[in-house]
C-alpha cells in the first residue's frame, strides 16, 4: 500500500493503491485550499490530528491487527459479552482500545480481552 509522508514528522498515512474515489481524494488533497471542495481535506486533517493526540490510538489498530491474524491463522475471534459494574462508563483495554459501556451496561470485547475483565470482577452477560 502506497504511503504518504506527514508534514514535519516520521509518519506516514496510508493510502490504497487502487479506489474508485482515489483520484479525487488526491485531486482535493494536492489542490487544497485553491479547490472548490476541502471537506475531505478537513476530515483527513482531523483524523490525524486526532491520532497524534491519542496515544492509545494505536490500540484499536492493535486490536484490528490481531483479529485479522487470528482470522488468518484460523483461530477465533470470538467476541465476549460482559455485565459493567454501575458507574463505569468507558473501559479501556489491555491492547489500548478504548469501549465505551451500552445504555444496558454491557460490552462486547475478546475473548482475551475479556481475561483480565473477569478476573477484576467483571462477569458475563446472560443472552
Amino acid at each position: 500500500m502506497p504511503s504518504l509522508p506527514l508534514k514535519r514528522s516520521r509518519q506516514r498515512a496510508f493510502r490504497p493503491g487502487e479506489a474508485h474515489w482515489l483520484a479525487e481524494y488526491l485531486h482535493e488533497l494536492t489542490t487544497f485550499p485553491n479547490s472548490k471542495y476541502d471537506d475531505q481535506v478537513d476530515s483527513t486533517s482531523q483524523a490525524l490530528a486526532w491520532t497524534k493526540q491519542r496515544p492509545s490510538a494505536s490500540g484499536w489498530i492493535e486490536f484490528i491487527r490481531r483479529q485479522v491474524e487470528a482470522q488468518r491463522a484460523g483461530g477465533s475471534t470470538a467476541m465476549v459479552k460482559l455485565k459493567v459494574p454501575d458507574g463505569v462508563m468507558h473501559v479501556y483495554l489491555e491492547d489500548g482500545q478504548l469501549v465505551a459501556i451500552r445504555p444496558d451496561r454491557t460490552m462486547d470485547v475478546s475473548e482475551e480481552n475479556a481475561k483480565p475483565l473477569l478476573a477484576a470482577g467483571y462477569q458475563r452477560a446472560r443472552l
